[in-house]
């Protein structure tokens, strides 16, 4: 069952998510209802607020459980800078 909710929301944060809704192919209602059901989920031990396509993808990638980012940057900017 759908209910109407009515928000007080910036105009250019509305104008913005507008035009990402159209660019993404989903109803703004669908945006702010996935990321609703993100924020209200159980289960997260951080209380991070996470959408359900983050949810999904969490764990796609797997490590040793280690990474050092500064290091991993710097091959990164090494190798693109040559």
């Amino acid at each position: 069952m759908s209910t109407k909710l009515t928000l007080s929301i910036d105009e250019e944060v509305v104008r913005k998510a507008k035009e990402y809704s159209k660019a993404s192919g989903r109803s703004l209602s669908s945006l702010i209802e996935s990321y609703l059901i993100g924020l209200t989920s159980s289960g997260d031990a951080n209380n991070e607020v996470s959408t359900p396509l983050t949810s999904r993808l969490l764990g796609s990638i797997k490590g040793n459980g280690s990474v050092d980012i500064e290091k991993v940057l710097t091959d990164n900017w090494k190798a693109t800078d040559d």
